[in-house]
């Protein structure tokens, strides 16, 4: 949406409660984000410094002398501050086929013991957003990255109108009240339920993840050759056999082994 125009609507989904028609400018979505109880930024063209001043503030004094300070109409978007106030966002691609799409959607909303029209459900052309108020979290690092899934925390997630010409809408009309609030040890055990559906999943993740297999079954094949040339070196040295015999030995008992690791883990 160009700066300082007038606000048309986005959703295409609109129900009869829905007031996102309301929104005329990025203010009025601003002050509508207020009520809600949760933390929100303006999007910026991604840069280190900017998102780590909003990263950094602790309380809500120091979250509302910078917000006070921003003009929200000069900004082309917003963006929810997950890892504050509890915000944290379950995201997945959808996929071609519509219909699967919201079926899955469907199956994590059951899992999280949501209903079928949670407010807090962000839809963009691409994806599924599913906002919660995650509490009594427990210190360390939380994994972000998943198979079939993203997990926002302690990042920035889009909200509706959108930004940079990517629509953002929810998908039953805009929230009435702060998200659902679930305690940690609950989310983590419905994250391993919603990991078996076999989600699509944002394409950096998805990338990575491939990445990481690749180099893991490399390492793994080169442990395997060096093993096996080891002990099959050992047995050549200890019975007297001669080179072109140990190549055979070494070969068929490399055969064997990539054999029975693929008969395995299929």
């Amino acid at each position: 949406m160009p700066i300082g125009e007038t606000y048309h609507g986005v959703c295409p989904h609109d129900t009869p409660r829905s007031n996102m028609m309301d929104m005329k400018t990025i203010q009025d979505w601003v002050e509508s984000y207020m009520k809600l109880r949760i933390w929100i930024c303006p999007y910026e063209e991604r840069h280190d410094s900017f998102y780590k001043d909003w990263k950094s503030i602790r309380t809500d004094v120091d979250y509302q002398n910078i917000f006070n300070q921003i003009n929200w109409n000069n900004k082309e978007g917003i963006e929810l501050i997950t890892g504050k106030k509890g915000s944290m966002v379950v995201s997945f691609r959808k996929d071609e086929e519509s219909n699967y799409s919201k079926q899955s959607l469907s199956k994590v909303l059951s899992i999280l013991g949501l209903s079928k029209d949670y407010e807090w459900v962000v839809e963009s052309d691409y994806s599924y957003g599913i906002v919660l108020d995650v509490h009594s979290l427990p210190s360390g690092k939380i994994t972000k990255k998943y198979r079939d899934f993203h997990l926002y925390w302690e990042d920035f997630y889009p909200l509706p109108p959108g930004m940079n010409n990517y629509r953002y809408w929810f998908t039953n009309g805009f929230p009435r009240k702060h998200p659902e609030a679930m305690a940690w040890n609950v989310f983590m055990e419905k994250l391993q339920e919603i990991d078996k559906l076999h989600l699509l999943v944002d394409e950096v993740v998805r990338a990575e993840w491939r990445k990481n297999e690749i180099i893991g079954k490399t390492i793994l094949g080169i442990l395997l050759v060096v093993v096996i040339g080891v002990i099959t070196g050992v047995f050549s040295i200890l019975f007297n056999v001669d080179f072109d015999t140990w190549i055979w030995i070494f070969i068929t008992t490399l055969a064997a082994a990539i054999g029975l690791i693929w008969m395995m883990s299929s």
